[in-house]
């Protein structure tokens, strides 16, 4: 399903800690990924408010919550 990702590069800035190694940011050709969302956010801020981000945030993580319930709901009944 994701054949197509496996031609795109991809760039890991890691960052070595006393538990072991830590992803920092992902690139994906060429496009990071804190850089995207830092992008976002501050849009979001400018146009809104710091809250307006936190409740789209909320939303967004109430959305993907649900998600995976039917997902698992729908598994379950398998």
């Amino acid at each position: 399903r994701l054949a197509y990702l496996r031609d795109l590069p991809a760039d890991f800035r890691m960052h070595q800690r006393a538990g072991g190694w830590e992803v920092g940011d992902v690139a994906l050709d060429g496009v990071s990924a804190t850089a995207n969302y830092r992008a976002q956010f501050t849009k979001i801020i400018q146009t809104s408010s710091f809250k307006g981000l936190v409740d789209r945030l909320k939303a967004k993580q109430e959305e993907g919550l649900q998600a995976d319930a039917a997902l698992l709901k729908r598994a379950s009944h398998k």
